[in-house]
């Protein structure tokens, strides 16, 4: 099965996107033998790579090389282990199995956006309004049994963190990736 995204979307630009796709990843385990994204960069044939730096591209980097929340979305998962310690809507928990490393990845997205992103073709105005939409919520995460020696390590994507050209102010839909050595 296919699903096609419109190109000159600027929701592609901006985390909600990201944090859509990575829930949607991971909701997917064990019910998916594949999954592919179209495409890694904004450059086609058929229209070139956009007129601006940000410009709604399909891709996970644009020209000349920014790359896009949706292409960090990929590498905290592909950071992920290969053994699935537990799973929620929000709280993915792996684990390395040569290392035993433990990493998770927690995917923040607001309830008022109940299916997925809002397309913004004409304006960056309603991606704008669905980055803002949502509420803080305050995650705890309990670590416990870990080495005296133990590194923790915490990755956030948001506007301010890894967004790209993206920095616009932002309350919800954010990752944040945890990695645990010890």
């Amino acid at each position: 099965m296919e699903f096609v995204v419109v190109r000159a979307d600027h929701a592609h630009d901006r985390v909600p996107a990201a944090t859509y796709v990575a829930r949607t990843l991971l909701a997917s385990i064990g019910r998916v033998d594949s999954v592919a994204y179209w495409t890694f960069t904004d450059v086609f044939e058929e229209n070139g790579a956009g007129d601006e730096l940000v410009h709604g591209g399909l891709g996970m980097i644009s020209l000349p090389g920014v790359v896009q929340p949706t292409f960090h979305a990929y590498r905290m998962l592909h950071q992920l282990g290969d053994e699935l310690l537990s799973r929620s809507d929000e709280l993915t928990v792996t684990r390395h199995f040569g290392s035993g490393r433990i990493a998770a990845i927690v995917c923040h997205y607001p309830d008022d956006v109940t299916v997925s992103v809002p397309a913004s073709f004409d304006s960056r105005e309603v991606a704008d309004r669905t980055q803002q939409t949502g509420t803080v919520r305050p995650l705890k995460l309990a670590l416990q049994n870990l080495a005296a020696a133990a590194v923790v390590r915490v990755e956030i994507l948001d506007p301010q963190h890894g967004a790209g050209a993206d920095h616009y102010p932002m309350r919800s839909c954010r990752c944040a990736r945890l990695a645990i050595r010890g």
